[in-house]
Formats: structure tokens, sequence, C-alpha cells
């Protein structure tokens, strides 16, 4: 069942987002342990262009410090997004944007090839999930990384609230 309103923003994704506002974040918000072992689904082990892009996926995830045991299997999704949009992509390629077919009166027709269908389908599924990541230029614009220079630990604020 849907729900109305905005979909709940994650709360890493506040923290880097900064919040102008001062709104209040939940301290009570489940966080899953950050996730060493990553598990491929047999989908993504059996082909190569998921495996790709799984692992591309992982990598630009863990350099965002994202990356959870809780992604995995929308990780996973995403690496079968991009190869399925790659696969239709390839078949397009090789038989062309139109195909004909014969109907039921035997008429020929052209219409355009199913597999450009499937890859703007596939396409939107990755797009909507690489905004939840903060993965698009658009989502990544508004984050703001904190500088790693700063030590933001409690002794440095009690040394500098001290003396």
């Amino acid at each position: 069942m849907a729900t109305t309103g905005r979909k709940p923003k994650p709360r890493r994704l506040k923290e880097l987002d900064g919040d102008p506002k001062s709104r209040f974040l939940s301290k009570n918000e489940p966080m899953p342990p950050v996730s060493e072992n990553v598990i491929e689904w047999d989908a993504v082990k059996n082909n190569p262009v998921a495996h790709r892009a799984f692992m591309d996926n992982v990598r630009i995830l863990r350099a965002m410090k994202m990356l959870t045991d809780a992604e995995i299997p929308l990780i996973n999704i995403m690496a079968i997004c991009q190869a399925r949009i790659e696969e239709a992509e390839n078949q397009v390629e090789s038989e062309g944007m139109i195909s004909d077919y014969v109907n039921t009166k035997g008429e020929r027709n052209s219409v355009a090839h199913p597999a450009v269908g499937v890859s703007m389908k596939y396409a939107q599924m990755l797009k909507c999930l690489c905004i939840e990541f903060g993965m698009t230029p658009s989502s990544r614009g508004r984050l703001e990384v904190p500088n790693e220079d700063e030590k933001d630990d409690f002794a440095s604020r009690l040394r500098s609230k001290i003396g």
C-alpha cells in the first residue's frame, strides 16, 4: 500500500546533505552493519556484464561510505538492470530500431523493436536506484561531504572548550 508524501531519506544521506533548517535527526534509526563480504546473486555471478557492474557499484558505494548489508540486494538488482540494458541495446544495434511483423490479416507492419522498450524500462529502474544511493549528478550535488582533515571526536571538542 502506497503512502502519501515524500519518501523518507536515509539518515546517512541527510547527514551528507546538511540540514539547513536544523531538523531533528532520529537517534533510533536502525543502522545495518557495514558490509565487508558482499554476496552476489547467481544471476549476477553467471553474467559477466552484471558481475562487472556489481563490482563497480560496490567500489563506488564503498568510497562514498554508503555500503551496508542492507544495500546488497539493491546493488544486485542494479547490476542486473545494467546487464539487461546492455543486452537489449546490443540486440537493437544488431537488428535495428524497427521490427517487422505480420498481423493476423497477413499484413506486414513496422513497429519499434521490443528491445527498445525493455531497455527503457530497465533504464528507468536503474535511474530510480541510482537516485536512492546518491549516484546521479543532481542527487550527488545535494550532498555535502565533511572534511576528513577535521577531527570531530569528543576529545578534540573537549580540548577546544578547555583551552
